[in-house]
C-alpha cells in the first residue's frame, strides 16, 4: 500500500480548531502494524539483543526453554 493510496482514502475534518484525519479501520490496522514493525527494528535494545544472540550462536552458548518442564536445556548443535 503506497502513501498516495492511503491519502486517497483519508478524510480531513476539524474538531474545534484541530484538524483530524479519518481512516477506514483496515487501513489504520495496516498502518499501525507497519509503524510497530519500524519501531521494533529501529530499537537499540532490539538490535543489541540480535548482536548478542549472534555471538552466542558462534560460541554455541544457546539454551532451549522447555515449556512443559519450565527449564532451560543447553543446545549442542545449531539447527
Amino acid at each position: 500500500m503506497t502513501i498516495s493510496s492511503i491519502l486517497d482514502k483519508t478524510k480531513i475534518q476539524k474538531i474545534g480548531k484541530t484538524p483530524v484525519v479519518v481512516l477506514p479501520l483496515d487501513v489504520w490496522q495496516k498502518l499501525e502494524s507497519a509503524l510497530e514493525e519500524y519501531q521494533t527494528i529501529s530499537s537499540l535494545s532490539y538490535l543489541k539483543s540480535i548482536k548478542e544472540s549472534r555471538k552466542q550462536i558462534k560460541v554455541r552458548k544457546l539454551y532451549e526453554f522447555n515449556i512443559r518442564t519450565g527449564k532451560f536445556k543447553k543446545i549442542n548443535k545449531v539447527k
